[in-house]
C-alpha cells in the first residue's frame, strides 16, 4: 500500500441540489490499524476532541510527537495514531473535529485510497448533520470525548449543543460502554468558569446520562503556567478515563482488537446510513449473515423430539445444545463476546420457542435456564482448555449420554443443530456442508475432497467432493423418453470416451432426470456406475418391462389390461426389475457405499394433485416448511422437494425410480406413504430449467458454467394437422417434447454459451415402449455429425475444472485495484491434463477480456509436493464490483471461460470470507495453508506449481 497523507476519517456530504445525504468511509480507520505491528492482538482505545483553537493547542501539548501542524485540516474529522503508543497493547487513536464546520457538498475525489459511500435513508429533521454523525457513529467507538468550552461562543451555546446530542440519542446499547465526556475550560480571574459551567449543564445531567456514561468538567490553569504544564491535568485525566473505560470494556467482553474494531466501524457506517433510530449491536454486526434464522427453532425442536423419543436425560440434551451454541458462537477469529450477551442477544429466544413447543410454558423457563447455565459452564471450560470451539463440542459429546449416538434426522444436521444436512455417513448420520468443513480433513492431492469421521465415534465415515466456493455449477439434464433412453446413454458413452480417464460423474455438480432420464441419472450420478454398465442395465430393464407381443392378439391383450387395470403393462414386473437393479432396501437420501459423494441428484415426478415434485439426495439451502409429522418440502418455482420427517420414511431408491418412470397408460402410479406419484416427464419433459432453479437453491450466488441437456431423439413433425383432434394431440406432444423446451430456454435474452444440447433426429416416430429399434437409435447417435458436439461438450467440461481463487483482498492503489490469486483445478489433474492435451495440444494460455495472464502447458503446472494444480496470476481491475472473465485460450484460438465466470472480485472476496475478519460458520480461514512446494513458487508474479 502506498503512503497516504489524508487523515480524514469519515465525511458527511449533503447535496445542495437534492438534499441527499451521503456518509463516506474514507478507509482511514483500516489504514491506521494496519500501521500497528499486531493488529489482531492490540486493542486500541479512542479519544475524540471537539473544538477549534483551544482544541488545537491542547492536541499539540498532549501529543507532541505527532507533528500535528504538518497534516490534516481543521474542518475535517481527522484520525491519528498516537506514535508513542504504537507498540502498546492498548494503543491510543485520537480524532479531532470542529462542530462548527459546514457540511461538505461535493463527494471526495481522492485517488490514493478507496472511499466507500453510503446513501443515507433519513433526513436530519432539525438536527445538525455533524451532530448526528457524532452521536450515532463516532461516539460508538470513542472511550473519551473532550469538548472545549472555550471554543464555543458562550456556555449557554455549549449547553444547547449537549442538549441536542441528548435529543438525538446514543446508538450504543450498553450504557457502561458509552463514552466519558470531559468538558474542558480555562481558569478565568473574573469568574469561576467551572462552577458557572456546572450550573449551566446541571439541569441537563439526566439527559446527558443517555449519551455519556460520565460527565466531568476539567478546568485548566490560567496563563501563569506553561502550555505543557497547563495541559498536564488534562493528559492525566484522559489517561485515568481510558483505564476506567478499558476495565468496563473488559468486563463486558467488548474490548476489540484493531482488526475487529476497523471492521465494526465499517459496518457501523452502513448501519448509521440506514437508520438513526435503531441502536447498533456489536454482536449482530460481527455475526452478519451467519446469525441464526427462524429455522433454528425448528432444528432445536427436531433434536428435542429425538431426545424424548430415545428417553435421553434432559441434562445431556441441554449440554449438547449448549456446546453446539458455543461452537456456533465462537468460530476461530471471532471476538470473545461474553456468553451472557451472546445467549441473551441471539440464542435465548430460539431456545425458549423450541422448549415451549416441546414441553409447554410451565417447564420452559426452568429448562431454558439450564441450557443457559450450561452455556456459561462450557464457555468457562473453553477458555481454560484453549482449544477450538468445534473441538470442545466434539469432546463434550463423548461425555454425554450414549443414546445421543442413536439419533438420526434427515432435515437437521445433528452436528451443529443449525442447518439442513447434505451428506450421509456410513453409520446413517447426516451432516451439513459447513460441518463437513469444520470436522472433515482435506484429502491429499485433490482440491476440496474431504474425509469425515463421525463425531459420535461409531465408525461412520464419508468421503465428499465439495464444490469449491468460487467455482461455478456444472449441470447435466436428461429428458424422459421410455426406451428411447438409449440415446442419452449413447451420448454419455461417447462423452466418456473423449474424456478418457476423467470420470463423468466427477465433472458434474448437479444432475436432473425425468422418467427414463431419471433412471439413468440415478445409476450414473447417484450410484456412480460406469456408463457401459448403465447402458447394459437400462437396455435389459427396457426389454424386460416392455415385453409383449406386437401381434393382433398381443395388442388386444394390452388393450384389455388397460381397460381393467388402467395400465398396459404390469407394474410388478417393473418393480421387481427396479429392486434388482437399485436394491430393495437402499434409501435415496442415504449413504452410498464405496463411493465418493459428489453430484447433487434430482429426479422428477408428478403428484396425484398434478403438482410437480422432485426427489433429491440433498436438502439445499432454501427456506423450508415444517408441517408437523408431514413432509418437509422446499417451495421453489412451482414444485416441491420431498423430504419426510423421519429417515425411516425416506423413499427407497427403487421407489424413486418407479415414481419417475410411472408413465400414464403404460404403468399405474407409484403409491407411497407420502402420496401417489406419476411420470416426472409430464411436469419436466426437459429438466434443464429445473437444474437452473435447483442450482440457485443449493448455491444461491454461483454462476452456471454449463448446462448439458441430453435428448432422447427428436421425432419428425407432422406436416399438417387435419382436424382439431390432431391439433390438440400435436399440442400435447409438443408440451412433452424436450427439444421444444430447450429451444425456448435457448431463445431467452440471457441465454449464452453455457447451454449445450446433445440430441438426434429420429427417422420416424418411435414409441416409448418400442424395444425393437434400440440398435437403430444407438447407430443414429454414432453418426459423424454428432462427433463435434461431443468434442465441444467434453472441452467445456474439462475447462470448467479450472477455477480462480484470490490470495487476499484486492488492493487499491491510485485508481485501480490489484488482484492476486491462483487458478486451480478440481478433480484429478493428471486425468484432466491428459484429456485436454489430446483435444487441444500441450500449450494454452489464460486470458482476461483485455490481456494475457500467463502461458501454460500441461506438463509443468503441477506441484511436486501436494500434486495440485496452482498457477499464480495477478491483474488489475477498475473496481471490485466490475464484472470480468478469465478464460482459457487454445493455440487454435478457441476461447472458453473457466469455472465461476463472469463474476466480480467483490463476489470472490465475499465467497472466500476475505471481507470478514470474524470468519465464517464453517470455521475455515479465507485461505488455506499452502504446501511447501506451493509456497516456494508463490513468490513469482506468475509462477507454476
Amino acid at each position: 500500500m502506498s503512503h497516504c497523507d489524508d487523515l480524514e476519517w469519515v465525511r458527511h456530504v449533503q447535496s445542495t441540489r437534492t438534499g441527499e445525504i451521503t456518509l463516506e468511509d474514507t478507509g482511514r480507520f483500516v489504514r491506521v490499524t494496519k500501521e500497528l505491528p499486531r493488529p489482531t492482538a492490540q486493542t486500541p482505545q479512542l479519544a475524540l476532541f471537539l473544538g477549534t483553537r483551544a482544541k488545537d493547542i491542547a492536541l499539540k501539548e498532549i501529543f507532541p510527537h505527532n507533528n500535528l501542524g504538518r497534516r490534516g485540516r481543521r474542518e475535517d474529522i481527522n484520525l491519528r495514531l498516537e506514535t508513542t503508543s504504537l507498540n502498546s497493547d492498548t494503543p491510543l487513536l485520537f480524532a479531532d473535529s470542529t462542530p462548527f464546520a459546514r457540511n461538505p457538498t461535493d463527494r471526495t475525489q481522492v485517488m490514493c485510497h478507496e472511499i466507500l459511500p453510503y446513501s443515507a435513508c433519513w433526513k436530519p429533521e432539525g438536527h445538525s448533520l455533524i451532530d448526528i454523525v457524532y452521536n450515532r457513529l463516532l461516539f460508538l467507538f470513542s472511550d473519551v470525548v473532550c469538548v472545549f468550552a472555550d471554543d464555543f461562543s458562550s456556555l449557554d451555546a455549549l449547553a444547547m449543543r449537549l442538549v441536542l446530542w441528548a435529543e438525538i440519542g446514543s446508538a450504543q446499547k450498553l450504557v457502561g460502554l458509552r463514552p466519558r465526556l470531559l468538558i474542558i475550560t480555562t481558569e478565568n480571574c473574573q469568574q469561576d468558569r467551572a462552577r458557572t459551567l456546572l450550573e449551566v449543564i446541571q439541569p441537563y445531567s439526566e439527559m446527558l446520562g443517555a449519551c455519556f456514561s460520565l460527565t466531568k468538567i476539567i478546568q485548566l490553569a490560567g496563563p501563569y503556567l506553561s502550555p505543557t504544564a497547563k495541559h498536564q491535568r488534562l493528559r492525566d485525566e484522559i489517561r485515568q478515563q481510558r483505564q476506567e473505560a478499558l476495565a468496563v470494556r473488559q468486563k463486558h467482553g467488548m474490548l476489540f482488537c484493531a482488526e475487529h474494531l476497523a471492521a465494526l466501524f465499517q459496518r457501523a457506517v452502513f448501519h448509521t446510513a440506514r437508520t438513526t433510530k435503531e441502536q447498533f449491536c456489536y454482536i449482530t454486526a460481527a455475526r452478519g449473515e451467519t446469525k441464526p434464522g427462524n429455522d433454528f427453532t425448528n432444528h432445536l425442536v427436531d433434536f428435542l423430539d429425538l431426545a424424548r423419543e430415545h428417553k435421553t436425560p434432559f441434562h445431556s440434551a441441554a449440554s449438547y445444545i449448549a456446546s453446539s451454541i458455543i461452537m456456533d458462537a465462537y468460530p476461530p477469529q471471532m471476538h470473545a463476546f461474553t456468553i451472557d450477551s451472546i445467549f441473551t442477544e441471539i440464542y435465548g429466544l430460539y431456545c425458549a420457542r423450541a422448549l415451549t413447543i416441546c414441553y409447554g410454558n410451565i417447564y420452559m423457563p426452568q429448562m431454558r435456564r439450564e441450557i443457559q447455565q450450561l452455556c456459561y459452564h462450557h464457555f468457562d471450560e473453553l477458555r481454560r482448555s484453549r482449544i477450538s470451539a468445534s473441538k470442545f463440542h466434539w469432546q463434550n459429546i463423548r461425555l454425554l449420554h450414549p443414546s445421543l449416538a442413536l439419533f438420526r434426522n434427515n432435515r437437521t444436521c445433528l452436528y451443529c443443530l443449525r442447518r439442513l444436512p447434505e451428506y450421509h455417513l456410513s453409520c446413517g448420520h447426516s451432516v451439513c456442508q459447513e460441518c463437513l468443513l469444520v470436522f472433515g480433513a482435506l484429502v491429499s492431492g485433490r482440491e476440496q475432497r474431504w474425509s469425515l469421521q463421525c463425531i459420535f465415534d461409531d465408525d461412520g465415515e464419508a468421503i465428499v467432493d465439495a464444490k469449491p466456493k468460487t467455482a461455478g455449477v456444472r449441470a447435466v439434464c436428461i429428458d424422459g423418453g421410455g426406451s428411447r433412453g438409449v440415446t442419452p446413454l449413447e451420448f454419455l458413452k461417447g462423452l466418456q470416451e473423449v474424456l478418457l480417464d476423467c470420470p463423468l460423474h466427477e465433472m458434474v455438480d448437479i444432475a436432473c432426470g425425468s422418467s427414463s432420464g431419471g433412471l439413468i441419472t440415478l445409476a450414473k450420478f447417484h450410484l456412480r456406475w460406469p456408463v457401459d454398465l448403465c447402458a447394459k442395465t437400462f437396455e435389459s430393464l427396457a426389454v424386460r418391462c416392455f415385453k409383449g407381443s406386437k401381434s393382433i392378439l398381443g395388442l388386444l391383450k394390452s388393450a384389455f389390461n388397460y381397460v381393467v387395470t388402467d395400465a398396459i403393462y404390469n407394474e410388478s414386473t417393473l418393480e421387481t426389475a427396479l429392486k434388482a437393479t437399485y436394491g430393495s432396501e437402499r434409501a435415496f437420501f442415504a449413504h452410498v457405499p464405496d463411493t465418493v459423494q459428489g453430484p447433487k441428484v434430482a429426479v422428477t415426478a408428478m403428484t396425484h394433485r398434478s403438482q410437480r415434485a422432485v426427489f433429491t439426495n440433498y436438502n439445499a439451502s432454501a427456506d423450508v416448511l415444517w408441517e408437523g409429522t408431514a413432509n418437509l418440502t422446499a417451495q421453489t418455482g412451482g414444485y416441491v422437494a420431498i423430504r419426510p420427517k423421519r429417515p425411516s420414511e425416506e423413499p427407497l431408491l427403487w421407489q424413486v425410480a418407479r415414481a419417475t418412470s410411472a408413465a400414464p397408460i403404460f404403468f399405474k402410479p407409484m403409491e407411497l406413504d407420502i402420496g401417489d406419484f406419476w411420470d416426472g416427464a409430464l411436469g419436466f419433459p426437459n429438466p434443464s430449467e429445473l437444474a437452473a432453479w435447483e442450482s440457485v437453491r443449493i448455491w444461491p450466488e454461483s454462476t452456471i458454467d454449463l448446462t448439458l441437456s441430453l435428448g432422447t431423439g427428436e421425432e419428425p413433425k407432422r406436416g399438417k394437422s387435419t382436424s382439431s383432434r390432431s391439433r390438440l394431440l400435436d399440442s400435447f406432444n409438443l408440451h412433452l417434447d424436450g427439444e421444444f423446451h430447450f429451444l425456448n430456454m435457448k431463445n431467452k435474452p440471457n441465454a449464452d454459451e453455457s447451454l449445450l444440447r446433445l440430441n438426434t433426429k429420429l427417422p420416424h416416430p418411435i414409441r416409448l415402449d418400442d424395444t425393437e429399434h434400440l440398435q437403430l437409435q444407438k447407430e443414429n447417435v454414432l453418426q459423424p455429425n454428432n462427433r463435434q458436439g461431443l468434442i465441444d461438450t467434453a472441452f467445456a467440461l474439462l475447462v470448467s475444472t479450472f477455477y480462480f481463487q484470490l490470495d487476499h483482498r484486492a488492493v487499491y492503489n491510485r485508481g485501480v485495484y490489484s488482484c492476486q490469486g491462483s487458478i486451480r483445478c478440481r478433480g484429478d489433474y493428471y486425468q484432466v491434463a491428459k484429456a485436454l492435451e489430446k483435444l487441444i495440444g500441450p500449450d494454452f494460455e489464460f486470458i482476461t477480456d483485455t490481456e494475457v495472464l500467463c502461458k501454460c502447458d500441461f506438463r509443468r503446472n503441477l506441484c511436486s509436493v501436494c500434486h495440485r494444480y496452482r498457477v499464480n496470476i495477478s491483474f488489475t481491475v477498475r473496481h471490485p464490483s466490475a464484472i470480468l472473465s478469465i478464460s482459457l485460450r487454445t493455440t487454435q484460438g478457441i476461447v472458453r471461460k473457466i469455472s465461476g465466470f463472469p463474476q466480480s472480485i467483490t463476489w470472490f472476496q465475499r465467497q472466500q470470507g476475505l471481507d470478514n475478519p470474524f470468519r465464517t460458520p464453517g470455521h475455515d480461514l479465507p485461505r488455506e495453508s499452502l504446501c511447501l512446494g506451493c509456497e516456494r513458487n508463490s513468490v513469482f508474479e506468475v509462477a507454476f506449481c
